[in-house]
């Protein structure tokens, strides 16, 4: 049977483009000069190989790239990647530079106008500027009392540990940790993560697979907002990961009601200023970013960031303290000359003092986590991303 005529035309105009598309990536391209993988010059289909089939693989995929080709390298058709440090300031300028992200980068955050999503370099100013402040240094030495509490509480589970035996996840803890930390800083209501007997370990899972769900959607831009749409058991069917992200949206969306309808009742959070509350409450914010939509993203992308980034940071030193005998005791040796017994607490200011213990912790940072190659996402701008590698999960008895 012979196909029809208008099918047949479309099959040969597509290879045509197909074929012209990949003669253009491949000779013609501005970036067409530079070395990389042929497979990558031609198709995203590469990198979505390594980062949605063998799941955020293209980071160390980038970096024997690296190796292989030099400092630098094309990674897809539209993109090059920097791994030469000397090219950070040359990269990252500051304000002083009109620069917008790569909106293939920010589909990854889906339908979001977060500030971590927001492509305009003049909107992303405006933005910024209604959460900076609340992340200054300033900022985080007032939120101490409440950092000190929650840790307070943890070091009281782990002491009913204590001799037990019993095998603790420290990922768990510390996302436990910071989740109970970054709750109660956004909207004066903790998660109480840290009185799960077993440090709800779901939450860790939560955050792993929005990551994950981010290399599909960054793919797909389409996929996140169809999903979105769909009843929750055919999204549970077709990605459990995107019901991760659906189900922190619709946390995020209670608590910023909560939060309005508290302020519509004419109450407001007098004590620890908290990011949702004075956010709402100040003059100086646009409306726009008072928006119930806008806020359930920013929302999402600070309880994400605040837990996942923090908790990842202080596994990793952990895992390096522990498993450095010397580096352990010479901490030790530190921390007793400042808290004299088990019960001193000191503050931060103190503890920002101990060359050591601030040195042993920009070590950890620098080498085992933050491991950054740049790239440029061509070559008229300086549009960049980071890739941050570290340590996996670990297990450790309270002893």
């Amino acid at each position: 049977m012979e196909l029809p005529k208008s099918l047949t035309l479309a099959a040969c105009a597509f290879v045509v483009y197909c074929v012209l598309t990949a003669i253009y990536r491949l000779y013609f391209s501005p970036i067409a000069k530079f070395p990389g993988p042929r497979l990558a010059a031609l198709s995203l289909w590469y990198e979505f190989y390594y980062d949605v089939v063998k799941r955020g693989r293209y980071t160390w995929e980038i970096e024997k790239m690296h190796k292989r080709y030099g400092p630098i390298v094309r990674i897809n058709p539209f993109e090059l990647h920097i791994a030469d440090p000397d090219y950070y300031d040359e990269l990252y300028v500051g304000s002083s530079r009109r620069t917008s992200k790569y909106g293939w980068a920010t589909k990854a955050f889906g339908e979001s106008t977060s500030v971590l999503a927001t492509e305009s370099h003049e909107l992303h100013r405006i933005r910024r500027a209604a959460v900076a402040p609340f992340f200054s240094k300033q900022a985080v030495q007032r939120l101490e009392p409440t950092v000190q509490s929650v840790v307070d509480k943890l070091l009281l589970r782990l002491q009913a540990l204590q001799g037990t035996g019993e095998c603790v996840n420290m990922v768990d803890v510390f996302t436990a940790l910071t989740g109970d930390i970054i709750s109660e800083y956004s909207f004066d209501r903790s998660y109480r993560l840290i009185d799960n007997p077993e440090f709800a370990p779901h939450w860790h899972k939560v955050m792993m697979d929005i990551s994950e769900a981010g290399h599909m959607f960054k793919q797909f831009g389409w996929m996140q907002p169809m999903l979105k749409r769909f009843p929750r058991w055919i999204t549970k069917i077709l990605s459990p990961q995107a019901m991760s992200l659906l189900g922190m949206q619709d946390l995020m969306l209670d608590q910023v009601l909560e939060v309005k309808q508290e302020l519509a009742g004419d109450h407001k959070n007098i004590g620890q200023k908290t990011i949702f509350y004075d956010m709402l409450t100040n003059d100086q914010v646009r409306q726009e970013e008072k928006e119930t939509e806008h806020l359930v993203t920013e929302a999402q992308v600070v309880v994400a960031a605040g837990i996942v980034t923090t908790a990842h940071t202080l596994s990793t030193i952990a895992f390096y303290v522990l498993n450095n005998p010397e580096v352990l005791k010479r901490l030790q040796q530190e921390l007793a000359a400042v808290m004299g017994d088990t019960n001193s607490k000191p503050s931060w200011q103190v503890l920002e003092g101990l060359l050591y213990l601030v040195s042993s912790c920009c070590t950890v940072t620098e080498y085992y986590i933050h491991r950054e190659v740049y790239e440029v996402r061509s070559l008229t701008n300086s549009r960049a991303r980071s890739s941050v590698k570290g340590s996996g999960n670990g297990c450790a008895p309270v002893v």
